[in-house]
């Protein structure tokens, strides 16, 4: 008898949520498509099962934030146009599932204002992998990287490995007047 291959035919996909908030808390937008996953996302798959190099390296950490058009592309490696990149505020496990995990974002109303705070259009999202440098200093233990995430987002990346894209039709202004705050749920 001859190996039998087995393949699963359902593709690794994700689902974008986010909800635009005024500063009284109302509802401006509510949002939810799929997304891209790129090719990153296989390298970081082969890493992890292999326990290539560190395993903090290849989790996801961080979402970004970008002002660029381009549609998402399997060979994207990072976003058209980022302009800010922060922690993830936390990950779970969807009770009742075993095939998914949700990774909570936000961007608050004081994050993500362009360069003097006069707002800019965001129209592309990502969720990358990696190390990021942090002004002179250490990458944050996890439990640091709640209290850093206001200075990480004005810093410069380094060894960031995107793992999955959106691009939306349309832009949003982001400016002092709203906070952004959504899920990303990886589907396997």
């Amino acid at each position: 008898m001859k190996n039998a291959i087995v393949t699963d035919k359902a593709p690794l996909r994700g689902v974008f949520t986010m909800r635009v908030k005024d500063r009284d808390g109302n509802i401006v937008e509510e949002y939810e498509d799929h997304n891209m996953i790129v090719n990153g996302a296989k390298l970081l798959m082969a890493q992890l099962v292999s326990d290539y190099g560190k395993a903090n390296y290849n989790r996801i950490k961080y979402i970004g934030f970008g002002t660029g058009t381009t549609a998402a592309d399997p060979s994207d490696t990072d976003l058209q146009q980022r302009a800010v990149t922060k922690p993830i505020d936390g990950f779970e496990f969807p009770e009742g599932t075993d095939d998914r995990v949700q990774f909570n974002w936000s961007l608050d109303y004081e994050e993500g204002n362009g360069t003097s705070d006069e707002g800019m259009d965001i129209q592309e999202f990502g969720l990358f992998s990696g190390t990021y440098e942090y002004a002179g200093a250490e990458e944050p233990s996890s439990e640091d990287e709640e209290e850093s995430s206001e200075e990480e987002s004005s810093t410069e990346s380094t060894g960031l490995v995107l793992f999955a894209k959106k691009t939306r039709t349309r832009a949003i202004f982001k400016d002092t007047s709203l906070s952004f705050e959504g899920t990303w749920t990886i589907i396997f």
